[in-house]
């Protein structure tokens, strides 16, 4: 059989085969060898705030119940009641100090005790309610408040396994002069097509000028000023001044500009509210990390399927969760500041909904774009063959519209899958700006718990 993955270095040739989309065996390799032995996103800790709330989500094909404890501990679960196993919380979320099964009414409490079950005396001396909690995950752990699980209970620790890709979740919480939080609310949606597809794309700034020109038109006619010759001729926002793309380990990447975000025009107000948002944040953390902080789009890739992305006027967490080896899950939150300046907050928004939602001007292109492309993987792949991701592999220093991004993905699962040590590419990052680190003492040590 031929490889999924030929990395032939000395051709300057990286392809992928296209039955890696659509082989339904494979895909189950992928839960055990992929699925079951890293961390995954959960969710982040100021969704469940107080005591006692909770967040329900499907991950890795395992329905979870993600709760804060009465003691302030987070806590997550199997949602599955250990008597029948129908689902002992049917809510998204909300905020309760009880779980009880619909099916039987056994009920469980936030330390996944189980305390009540009807009829107890029917089933004699057999019953050992102690032995009968909720199930919980193998292992949790939190980095600046986001939330990750394995399912392999000897997997490495989480800031072990993040690495470097934990220096830009610290960018994300340290934007805030006190803290972040996920806005309230969810966007959620499908798309038929191999889950990894849309990681590719995710990670793609390649296809920005064509895939994405709606958009691009309308921030244009609003005065904003993009030159679509950038993507063609010099890498895009990541070739720009000081921008770079980094293989970050474990399978992570980060694709990082500085010539600045871009989005819709803000109004006087709200630019100087940013200024001065800017000035107290300078204050905190010092000029040269709040420039670092504001230097540039930046999109952050941690495997196998978590895209952290401050790309226009916000932060977008962005989860990719295969269903079949042809349906995918995509859910996405807005990170921000808590307590937030009203008009600030409605300039996310804004730029978020009109981008990123379901309905904006960029994620229903991606959509179109994994589909068809599934599309013809399904029905002309002996045909077909082989997916390229050769771009810029000559390169000195990889650029934004390279794929570079995609071929450290790929080397990773292809390590995962079938044993294969990845091969490495030299490059040189020529950026400087991504080594400043906040000023205060007091954060530095926050970003090393």
């Amino acid at each position: 059989m031929e490889p999924y993955v030929v990395d032939d270095m000395e051709s300057s040739r990286f392809v992928v085969h296209r039955r890696t989309m659509t082989d339904a065996e494979l895909f189950e390799c992928e839960r055990r060898l992929v699925f079951d032995r890293c961390w995954l996103y959960l969710g982040h800790e100021s969704e469940i705030r107080e005591p006692h709330s909770f967040q329900t989500r499907t991950l890795a094909g395992r329905p979870l119940l993600m709760l804060r404890q009465a003691d302030g501990r987070v806590a997550a679960f199997i949602n599955s009641c250990t008597h029948r196993g129908a689902p002992v919380c049917k809510e998204a979320s909300g905020k309760s100090k009880f779980f009880r099964c619909f099916y039987h009414l056994w009920t469980f409490d936030t330390t996944g005790a189980l305390v009540n079950v009807p009829d107890e005396e029917s089933y004699g001396d057999t019953l050992d309610k102690r032995a009968l909690g909720l199930v919980p995950v193998p292992r949790l752990e939190a980095y600046r408040g986001f939330v990750f699980v394995s399912f392999d209970p000897a997997i490495e620790p989480l800031a072990d396994y993040l690495g470097p890709a934990a220096d830009y979740l610290d960018l994300v919480a340290n934007s805030a002069e006190t803290e972040v939080e996920v806005i309230h609310g969810t966007h959620g949606w499908g798309a038929r097509a191999n889950w990894k597809m849309m990681v590719e794309n995710s990670m793609d700034s390649y296809h920005v000028p064509f895939g994405h020109k709606r958009y691009l038109d309308a921030i244009t006619s609003a005065g904003v000023t993009f030159k679509p010759a950038d993507a063609k001729s010099s890498g895009g926002y990541a070739a720009k001044a000081g921008g770079y793309v980094q293989d970050l380990g474990h399978g992570h990447t980060v694709t990082a500009g500085a010539g600045g975000g871009f989005g819709r025009p803000a109004s006087e107000v709200v630019e100087a509210k940013l200024r001065a948002r800017r000035e107290r944040l300078e204050a905190l953390h010092g000029a040269d990390y709040v420039h670092r902080l504001h230097a540039g789009p930046r999109n952050c890739f941690i495997f196998p399927n978590l895209f952290v992305i401050d790309l226009v006027m916000g932060t977008t967490v962005r989860l990719i969760d295969p269903v079949s080896v042809n349906q995918m899950r995509i859910t996405g939150w807005m990170v921000a500041p808590r307590d937030e300046d009203p008009d600030l907050r409605q300039y996310r928004l804004d730029n978020s909904l009109g981008f990123w939602g379901p309905a904006g001007l960029a994620s229903p292109d991606d959509v179109e774009i994994v589909e068809s492309c599934q599309v013809a993987c399904e029905g002309a792949a002996n045909e077909l063959g082989w997916i390229q991701n050769s771009r810029g592999i000559t390169r000195e220093s990889p650029l934004g519209v390279d794929e570079y991004q995609m071929r450290t993905f790929w080397r990773r699962w292809n390590q995962l899958v079938t044993g294969t040590e990845p091969k490495a590419e030299k490059h040189t990052v020529t950026s400087t700006f991504q080594l400043a680190q906040p000023e205060s003492t007091e954060l530095r040590a926050a970003a090393c718990r």
